[in-house]
């Protein structure tokens, strides 16, 4: 038997030291997420946008919204790796939900068409908030995250 010819279009190389976990696709563009990272491609895979997710200063003590000024949990505030643990595309709202490890798991929405302009934090926590955590997520159509 023989194997057909297989040709590569194209590819992308993702240059970051933490694996890429999450691929979402939405009408021509491809958003990848891993560890520190978020990238938007086009339908050829070059990079439209990059965002460096991480590493933020995060404790497993802080709350979603961060560690209150003059508490003792400012101490142990460290440079925390985010992993990516929700990457979910809203077509009602036009947003990409991105949650991650740190800030006890709490997301962010993108704008679909330029994850780069100014995102909305969802000071909440939702994902697992450590690397092997695992996170299911799914929106209805009357939630806020």
């Amino acid at each position: 038997m023989v194997s057909p010819v297989r040709r590569v279009l194209s590819e992308f190389e993702h240059p970051g030291s933490l694996n890429l976990s999450h691929l979402a696709v939405d009408r021509g563009n491809i958003y990848l997420a891993g560890g520190n990272v978020l990238y938007q491609l086009d339908q050829a895979l070059r990079p439209s946008h990059t965002i460096e997710t991480g590493p933020v200063l995060d404790s497993h003590q802080c709350s979603a919204h961060g560690c209150s000024s003059g508490s003792q949990s400012n101490n142990s505030l460290i440079h925390t790796d985010n992993y990516n643990k929700v990457l979910a595309v809203d077509r009602r709202d036009s947003v990409l939900l991105v949650c991650g490890s740190v800030r006890q798991g709490s997301c962010t929405k993108f704008r679909l068409s330029d994850i780069s302009s100014t995102p909305e934090a969802v000071v909440e926590a939702v994902a697992a908030n450590n690397q092997f955590g695992s996170t299911f997520a799914f929106r209805d159509r009357k939630s806020v995250v």
